[in-house]
């Protein structure tokens, strides 16, 4: 549909989960301030409804109807595994959702330094340098991930810092109380393992997504 995504990761099970290289506006996550993606939230509809509805046919036959971990992550973890196991604990099936906070994690080449939400907030001037995600953004952004420690605020991206924070879904509340924010939304969903690709990934020879058959 001439738009350049991402690929976040490639899935066991064929697929590939993809983010939408440029955000489509600043939203609130959950107008009502719940941080419950399943309620659902403000953006879980309209991202599943009004955005995915402006797709065509032959581009929904592209998107696979998938499981997201959207559990609730803890702040400052230095514990990377266990993270991504505590995202897993809460599951949701469907067509359209944002990045999680450990797919933030993994975009940074920088392991040793940026390899768990810890070390990024512990290095955040280093590490803002070697995610491709924040490179990429360079703003505020939305995380699907809720916060451990509160029914009402949620993971974002920070476009000054390049760090993960929670602030309020309503936009608000957030850590330092009262913080009333812009934050960007970047459409991420999965790509049917029926495709393949031709290119060579780079921005000026990306990768274009060739259905089986063609």
């Amino acid at each position: 549909n001439n738009e350049l995504w991402r690929i976040l990761s490639v899935e066991s099970d064929g697929t590939l989960k993809i983010m939408k290289n440029t955000g489509i506006g600043n939203m609130k996550w959950d107008s009502s301030g719940s941080n419950d993606w399943t309620r659902p939230s403000t953006l879980n509809t309209y991202l599943n409804q009004n955005y995915y509805n402006n797709f065509s046919e032959n581009i929904k036959a592209l998107i696979q109807v998938h499981t997201w971990g959207i559990g609730k992550a803890k702040p400052a973890s230095s514990d990377f595994s266990l993270q991504i196991s505590d995202e897993n604990k809460t599951l949701w099936t469907g067509n359209i959702g944002l990045m999680s906070f450990s797919d933030y994690i993994k975009a940074n080449i920088n392991t040793q330094q940026c390899g768990s939400s810890a070390l990024q907030s512990d290095n955040r001037e280093i590490c803002k340098t070697t995610n491709y995600i924040f490179m990429m953004i360079s703003t505020n952004a939305w995380t699907i991930t809720p916060y451990e420690g509160s029914s009402i605020s949620v993971w974002h991206v920070t476009g000054i810092n390049g760090y993960a924070a929670f602030i309020g879904a309503a936009l608000g509340y957030g850590v330092n109380g009262g913080w009333n924010g812009d934050v960007d939304v970047f459409p991420t969903l999965y790509l049917t393992s029926n495709i393949h690709l031709e290119g060579e990934g780079t921005s000026k020879n990306p990768y274009i997504i060739i259905e089986e058959g063609e």
